[in-house]
């Protein structure tokens, strides 16, 4: 007989599903970074999965460069787990990278360069897709009382730097 460490019953699995919602919030909130971050785990996915000789952080950091590999590799990934991946990778690199230099336009139109998220949904979607395949009856992990409080002083940042941007100089 088996004793059940009293810490694993604790822990409970969480899907990696990420809402589409809670991305573009998080994407907004944190200015793009959040972006970064989801590019970051899911290229170390792809380089687990299809054994590639590739450094994550290296393609995270120039993501402007290499978001059309990346929709490359996730569509053939997808699509030997026969997942439909129906995007175009180098229209979601072309939108991406259009947005990226976006924030060399005059304020306040260099805000528009916040609008990378955009170019991401299909690849949140693809990815979303395929998690919901892999993880049965898993729940969404929630926010913690200490994101929502950050999230608030985001949004309280986001909206006086828009405001302020509207201001004459």
């Amino acid at each position: 007989m088996t004793q059940e460490n009293p810490q694993d019953s604790k822990k409970e699995n969480f899907s990696k599903v990420i809402p589409l919602w809670k991305f573009i919030l998080l994407s907004v909130i944190t200015f793009g970074i959040y972006e970064l971050v989801w590019f970051y785990r899911n290229w170390k996915i792809l380089k687990n999965e299809q054994n590639l000789k590739i450094t994550p952080l290296l393609r995270t950091i120039f993501s402007t460069i290499f978001a059309w590999s990346f929709a490359s590799y996730l569509k053939k990934f997808l699509n030997e787990k026969n997942i439909a991946f129906n995007y175009s990778p180098i229209l979601i690199w072309a939108s991406y990278f259009v947005f990226r230099i976006l924030w060399k336009l005059p304020d306040p139109y260099s805000l528009l360069s916040y609008l990378t998220f955009i170019s991401m949904i299909p690849l949140v979607k693809s990815m979303n897709t395929y998690w919901i395949s892999q993880e049965q009856n898993l729940s969404p992990k929630k926010f913690s009382w200490w994101q929502i409080i950050l999230i608030i002083i985001w949004i309280i940042m986001f909206m006086l730097i828009v405001f302020a941007s509207f201001l004459p100089e």
